[in-house]
């Protein structure tokens, strides 16, 4: 009997071992997820991406992750948020342009928001810097699964005194008005750094949205009131800046390791017409606002240690993954309804290819459809197909050699857009 016992005993203590390692190592497979995002960073911008503003921050990220060359966005800032909080296109939104201070809408409340995803699953939430996904109380970020809240709610204001156009300020922690007056990137970082240092001790979600480089081109120190583009190149330094501090302090706190870290912009750079160029897209043609590739493909980098290996990857990967693939990463249970971004996580670990699938841009009357090396052009009724992966400044239209395979996504266009209706 005693030996009965002794071995049950043992077998339970073995048993214990064996399953408290599997909750241990589950556990290990739930980071702490950081996205950081640019606001109008241009593709060719960064020394990352081979342009002339350094950026070693951002490069010491790539050194220890992932640069992808295809990842794609929105042509602005609204949608693309819109696209990320939900994995949904943000036209099954009506969030397909950037929301003004008049309009009323914002994420409908029968959408998950990826806040609120994270929040079903245990995490500690915060967002901070640009919302611009509702001015209506009832869409603000604590109302779409955000502990913390910590910015603007709308595009743009003064980088200083947080003034719009209109006269109103725009700085706000959670739902309480700040008039005072810093900083926005400097106090983006602050808020960021402050958010993981009181949750350093759980599983955290943190979005840190700097309104940098957008209008005004108004950098650290620069007096209110202040918009020169000259002062571009120093806002996306302070942006480097930021995400190297954020980075530095989670190695501090023996946090890095476990957490992942996702950068981006919005959209791409803006390129004024007759002046000179703002930002950079270089090789790609276009700007913010067009759904040419200087539009709509993005720097990104993703960085998780032990998972996500240091490469440079061509795969094509869309704003909309993100929430899949975190819910993935997190282990959170999904929305009834069926996403329009796809679980992109052996992509990311290298283990293999992202899904083959069209992706769909509209602005206005400007829409376009990438499929693999394919890229149709719709704009000003003019129809274009170009060879994106032999021709990645989208020069040479090649539709009249091949008119079916612009029949082809023309109709896949007409398709999609009939099937926008909310899912």
């Amino acid at each position: 009997m005693i030996i009965r016992r002794s071995l049950s005993y043992g077998l339970c203590v073995v048993f214990g071992i064996f399953y408290f390692g599997l909750a241990v190592a589950a556990a290990a497979l739930r980071p702490n997820i950081v996205i950081v995002i640019a606001d109008d960073l241009g593709y060719g911008d960064t020394s990352t991406y081979g342009g002339k503003i350094a950026t070693p921050n951002l490069q010491g990220m790539a050194d220890a992750g992932t640069r992808f060359t295809s990842f794609y966005a929105t042509p602005s800032c609204s949608p693309t948020r819109a696209s990320l909080m939900t994995g949904l296109y943000s036209q099954r939104l009506g969030i397909d342009y950037p929301l003004t201070l008049k309009d009323k809408i914002g994420i409908p409340t029968a959408r998950v928001s990826l806040g609120e995803l994270l929040q079903s699953a245990g995490y500690r939430t915060a967002l901070i810097g640009k919302w611009h996904l509702g001015e209506p109380r009832e869409f603000w970020p604590n109302r779409n699964g955000f502990h913390f809240f910590y910015g603007h709610h709308w595009g743009q204001a003064d980088h200083l005194t947080h003034k719009r156009y209109d006269g109103t300020i725009d700085w706000w922690k959670n739902t309480t008005l700040l008039p005072m007056s810093e900083n926005t990137a400097l106090s983006v970082t602050r808020e960021a750094i402050a958010f993981i240092e009181r949750n350093k001790s759980g599983r955290f979600f943190l979005v840190v949205s700097y309104l940098e480089p957008h209008y005004p081109y108004q950098a650290p120190g620069d007096p209110a009131g202040f918009s020169n583009p000259i002062r571009y190149p120093a806002m996306v330094t302070a942006v480097d800046n930021g995400l190297g501090q954020i980075i530095e302090r989670l190695k501090k706190l023996g946090l890095n390791d476990n957490t992942l870290i996702i950068f981006f912009s919005d959209n791409g750079g803006v390129i004024a017409k007759g002046a000179a160029p703002i930002a950079s897209n270089d090789p790609l043609r276009g700007a913010k606002g067009y759904v040419w590739e200087g539009g709509i493909r993005v720097p990104a980098v993703f960085k998780w240690p032990g998972n996500i290996p240091h490469r440079v990857s061509n795969d094509i990967l869309d704003v909309k993954d993100i929430f899949p693939t975190i819910a993935a990463i997190a282990g959170a249970k999904l929305p009834q309804y069926k996403l329009d971004g796809v679980n992109v996580l052996s992509a990311l670990k290298g283990q293999g290819s992202a899904p083959k699938r069209k992706l769909f841009f509209e602005y206005g009357k400007r829409q376009a459809v990438r499929d693999g090396e394919w890229k149709l052009v719709i704009e000003d009724d003019i129809v274009r197909l170009f060879n994106i992966e032999h021709d990645i400044g989208e020069k040479i239209d090649v539709s009249a050699a091949n008119p079916a395979k612009v029949a082809e996504l023309k109709a896949a266009k007409d398709a999609w857009k009939n099937n926008m209706s909310q899912p």
